[in-house]
């Protein structure tokens, strides 16, 4: 089973992601095992929408974990180049909520 991590917890995961990683979860296809968000406040929320192991406010403790296969980024788009970046380092497989990146530079 493919273990997930999700970097950014807001109205973009709770949305349009938020069926699709339950209907994964369901079928047991992926674990959700850690979720990330620098609010500490939106884990109130998640935990009613989604079932997870952990939740982080440092998305470096989802780059550090060897467990966790592929992380979901959903940030602010000013950061995806950024953490995708992290991640691909860390050997994680990526999926990143568009833009990719702002400029060329960071692409």
């Amino acid at each position: 089973m493919l273990k997930l991590g999700i970097i950014g917890c807001g109205s973009v995961m709770q949305g349009p992601y938020m069926e699709l990683v339950n209907k994964l979860v369901f079928k047991k296809i992926i674990e959700l095992k850690t979720i990330c968000d620098v609010d500490k406040k939106i884990e109130k929320i998640v935990s009613k929408k989604f079932y997870y192991k952990n939740f982080v406010t440092d998305y470096n403790k989802i780059l550090k974990d060897k467990e966790i296969d592929a992380v979901l980024i959903l940030t602010s788009m000013n950061e995806h180049a950024k953490i995708a970046k992290e991640c691909l380092i860390q050997n994680k497989h990526v999926l990143v909520e568009k833009p990719m990146a702002t400029n060329l530079r960071e692409l």
